[in-house]
């Protein structure tokens, strides 16, 4: 059976103490705690930057999945207040464009749409 959320980020810290991972994160230890223990979920955002700090797929961090590795996109620099409406836009389009990419490659679908849906088409094996 998958672990569940609380669980994984308990592994995560490992040895570390609640405060420091809480730093990492920039949240308040009490924050943290609520995490770790279940009593609050994170929102996407919060959830897209633990993932992000802590180097792991936002999949395997809420237990859908047992692959822990992220999937390496660009790091949109829109998080930081640095682009304008349209460059930020643009940066999360592509970004979606690359993740939908490789996770149709990891699914065994081809780059290229076949369908007017948009949906790939999977490769023959």
């Amino acid at each position: 059976m998958k672990k569940s959320f609380c669980e994984r980020l308990r592994d995560l810290r490992g040895d570390d103490s609640q405060s420091t991972i809480a730093r990492k994160l920039g949240l308040s230890q009490q924050s943290y705690a609520r995490y770790e223990t279940g009593v609050v979920l994170p929102g996407l955002e919060q959830l897209h930057h633990m993932c992000c700090v802590l180097g792991v797929s936002s999949d395997w961090l809420i237990g859908l999945s047992d692959d822990r590795e992220a999937v390496k996109v660009p790091i949109v620099p829109a998080c930081s207040g640095c682009l304008s409406r349209d460059e930020t836009i643009k940066s999360l389009s592509d970004s979606v464009r690359l993740l939908t990419v490789e996770v149709s490659k990891k699914n065994g679908y081809s780059e290229s749409p076949k369908h007017s849906s948009g949906a790939g088409a999977r490769k023959e094996a």
